[in-house]
């Protein structure tokens, strides 16, 4: 009998890097039978095509990137010379599916998909178009972007419900499927010894925020609390030259308690989270995007057995009170959020039930293996493997058959 060929899967990202999430859906999309081709920009240091881990990945060279300075006004020509570029390097390989990782490049798609008659994925991680440093003439082009080609996909995935309901609702398409963005199932590993490390007294409370240095994450508004807990630490976690800046910019004293570690790489990650005891995310409501995000920190930090106190945000609340696995506050309130870490350090109980829970969530639930079952059934149904096809594509039930939380709050206005 003749074997069956793998079907081919390109993934295209208009990045210079392969994120975790790509990383993720690459390898597993290989374990079960897929090939994978993964497509990135070339880096301003040249790195070569290589074979990494079970995938290929191919570097997508731009001249404008290297001979243009980084300006918005030249942004346009780049981008321009990234669909040509990608529409000619994809054209030359044979493949089946499609992946667009990103607004982007789904232009890219939507052509290979018309010219190739290939199957078109398209991954919607935030909400492009609602971000917080878009202009209203760059909102209103993305807009028609999206508009005209996510109904040329054949499957959507976004990362939670409330995004998936809004792109539903606003192109007037099937809702897209939901595929949370966490990490692996937590086996055991060492932890980082943070108090060591920083000469932190063993009686002191460790917080931790990890990720972006942007001002709406609320790094600031932690800068500033701190004097009211001396009691505690916080343990930052980002690029040091980008906390030095914002701390510039935004007038912003830096405690004696408050210690800041430069990027650690993502294989390294799991053990500094683990060496802490509260972890803190304070996403202010500048945008929609924001508004409806579910931030992957959330899910690192549950992983690790931590408690969270996060902004009261609808899909904040579906896991964090749903799952009573962390205090919402709001996050304008110096005060909400200075008791709420409190609670957490003086109610041992709590802390205790809210750490218990959070382990077990991410065992049994939102953790990348049970994801991933979701992600293999669409893929699946798109090679015609094992499912019928009744529309442009069907919705999967959320993990855990969660339903829709009410909330009061309304999301700011772009």
């Amino acid at each position: 009998m003749r074997k069956t060929e793998p079907k081919i899967v390109c993934m295209l990202s208009m990045t210079d890097w392969i994120d975790s999430g790509v990383h993720k859906k690459a390898v597993s999309l290989n374990r079960h039978g897929y090939r994978v081709k993964v497509f990135v920009l070339q880096s301003r240091t040249p790195k070569p095509d290589q074979r990494l881990n079970s995938y290929d990945v191919f570097r997508i060279r731009l001249w404008l990137r290297r001979l243009l300075p980084r300006h918005l006004i030249f942004f346009f020509f780049k981008y321009l010379e990234f669909q040509w570029r990608s529409f000619q390097m994809l054209s030359r390989q044979r493949f089946d599916i499609m992946y667009c990782n990103d607004l982007e490049t789904l232009p890219v798609g939507v052509l290979l998909k018309r010219f190739r008659g290939v199957r078109l994925v398209y991954v919607s991680d935030e909400l492009n178009t609602e971000v917080t440093d878009l202009n209203s003439l760059s909102r209103g082009i993305w807009k028609v972007v999206e508009t005209f080609c996510i109904r040329s996909a054949d499957a959507v995935f976004t990362v939670n419900e409330s995004i998936s309901v809004w792109l539903g609702d606003q192109y007037r398409i099937p809702r897209p499927e939901i595929l949370y963005n966490v990490p692996y199932r937590r086996r055991s590993r060492g932890k980082r010894n943070l108090r060591r490390m920083f000469g932190i007294p063993g009686n002191h409370t460790v917080l931790l925020y990890q990720g972006s240095m942007h001002p709406s994450r609320g790094v600031p508004t932690l800068l500033r609390i701190m004097p009211r807990i001396p009691d505690a630490s916080l343990i930052v976690i980002g690029d040091q030259r980008q906390f030095t800046e914002l701390v510039r910019r935004t007038h912003t004293a830096v405690p004696e308690n408050v210690h800041v570690i430069d990027f650690v790489p993502y294989p390294e990650l799991p053990s500094y989270t683990a060496g802490a005891d509260i972890g803190l995310y304070l996403l202010e409501n500048s945008c929609l995007n924001y508004y409806y995000s579910l931030p992957n920190k959330l899910f690192e930090f549950l992983a690790a057995g931590l408690p969270v106190v996060l902004s009261d945000f609808p899909e904040h609340r579906r896991i964090v009170a749903g799952y009573r696995c962390g205090i919402l506050v709001n996050e304008k309130s110096d005060g909400d959020i200075v008791r709420a870490i409190r609670r957490l350090m003086q109610d041992r109980r709590t802390y205790l039930e809210m750490s218990r829970n959070a382990r077990r969530i991410t065992q049994e639930t939102f953790n990348w293996e049970t994801q991933e079952k979701n992600m293999i059934t669409v893929f699946n149904r798109l090679n015609g493997r094992d499912c019928r096809k009744t529309g442009p594509w069907r919705s999967l039930p959320a993990p855990g058959g969660m339903t829709t939380l009410s909330h009061s709050r309304k999301p700011a206005t772009s």
